[in-house]
C-alpha cells in the first residue's frame, strides 16, 4: 500500500502532486492518463502543470480534488496552493500565504485532529479537572475487572468515600451509567482545547502522577527526557510529527480491549 501524501508538508501544490503521482504510480498504471482524464486536460497539458509552466485553474482544482479524495479542509488547502501559484501581484501572494499558513497552524491544535469531542459544563470540568482522581476512575470504568467501587479504591489506593463519590459525580455528568449492576462508560469524549483555562491544572495533575512514577521506577514504565538544540523550523517538524503520533495512537487505543490504566504524558517546549 502507497503511503498517503501529506499535503500539509507542501506550500507549491506542483511538488505535492509530483510526489503523489511517484507514490501512487508505485501501485497504479497510466496515473497521469487517469489524472488528465478526470480533469479534462490533454495529457502533455498535466506535463507542462508538472514542470511548471503553466497552472490548473480553480474549475480544474475541484476536480483534482476529487480525484484526490480529498478531505473538505485538504480540498480548500489544496485550492490556496492553487490561487497561490497563480497570484500575480506580491500583494496577492502574501494574502494567498497567510491563508496557507492558518490552515497549516490549524492542524497544530490537537483540538482540530481528535473526533468525538464532547463538552461539559464549565462548573462540572471545574471539579472534573480539579484531581487526576476523577479521569483515572473514569477511564478505569470501562475494564470490567475493576470497574466496582471497591476495586476501584484498591487498584488506585484511594479511600472508598473518594471513590464513591467519583462514581456518584461521573454519573451525574453522564460520562458513566449503571446497568444492570453494572457500571459502563457513555461514548463521551473529552478533550481540553489549550486555551481552556483548566488545561493547566490537568497537565500539573498528570506531571505529578508521572514523578511519582519515576520514583518508584517500574522496569515497564517508560520515561524519556532530552534536551535540544536545533533550528526553528524543525521544532515546528518535530511538533507536527507527535500530534500525528497522538492521532495515530487513537488508532490504536479505540479497538483495544481495556485491561489496565495507563498514564500517557508528552511534553516538547522551548527553554
Amino acid at each position: 500500500m502507497a503511503m498517503k501524501t501529506d499535503i500539509y508538508k507542501y506550500k507549491n501544490y506542483v511538488k505535492y502532486l509530483k510526489t503523489y503521482i511517484e507514490n501512487k504510480s508505485k501501485i497504479e498504471k497510466s496515473l497521469k492518463l487517469k489524472i488528465a482524464e478526470h480533469v479534462g486536460c490533454h495529457p502533455s497539458y498535466l506535463s507542462q502543470v508538472l514542470s511548471g509552466k503553466v497552472n490548473f485553474n480553480l474549475e480544474q482544482g475541484i476536480k483534482l480534488n476529487k480525484f484526490l479524495a480529498h478531505s473538505k479542509d485538504e480540498s480548500k488547502y489544496f485550492l490556496w496552493l492553487i490561487e497561490l501559484a497563480r497570484a500575480g501581484t506580491p500583494e496577492l501572494k502574501k494574502f494567498f500565504k497567510e491563508q496557507i499558513s492558518e490552515l497549516q497552524n490549524s492542524r497544530l491544535d490537537l483540538k482540530n485532529r481528535l473526533n468525538n469531542i464532547e463538552t461539559i459544563s464549565h462548573e462540572h470540568q471545574y471539579k472534573y479537572y480539579s484531581s487526576w482522581v476523577y479521569s483515572a476512575i473514569y477511564v478505569a470504568i470501562s475494564i470490567p475487572e475493576i470497574n466496582e467501587a471497591s476495586q476501584l479504591a484498591k487498584n488506585f489506593n484511594l479511600p472508598i468515600d473518594l471513590v464513591h463519590d467519583a462514581i456518584s459525580y461521573l454519573k451525574n455528568i453522564g460520562l458513566i451509567v449503571e446497568l444492570s449492576g453494572k457500571l459502563q462508560v457513555t461514548k463521551k469524549t473529552l478533550h481540553l482545547s489549550r486555551d481552556n483555562e483548566f488545561i493547566q491544572r490537568h497537565h500539573i495533575n498528570w506531571r505529578s502522577k508521572s514523578l511519582q512514577s519515576v520514583e518508584v521506577n517500574l522496569k515497564d514504565d517508560l520515561h524519556y527526557s532530552s534536551v535540544l538544540a536545533i533550528h526553528s523550523k524543525d521544532f515546528i517538524k518535530l511538533k507536527e510529527h507527535y500530534i500525528n503520533c497522538i492521532a495515530e495512537s487513537k488508532k490504536i487505543i479505540a479497538p483495544s480491549k481495556e485491561e489496565k490504566v495507563y498514564a500517557f504524558t508528552l511534553d516538547l517546549f522551548k527553554l
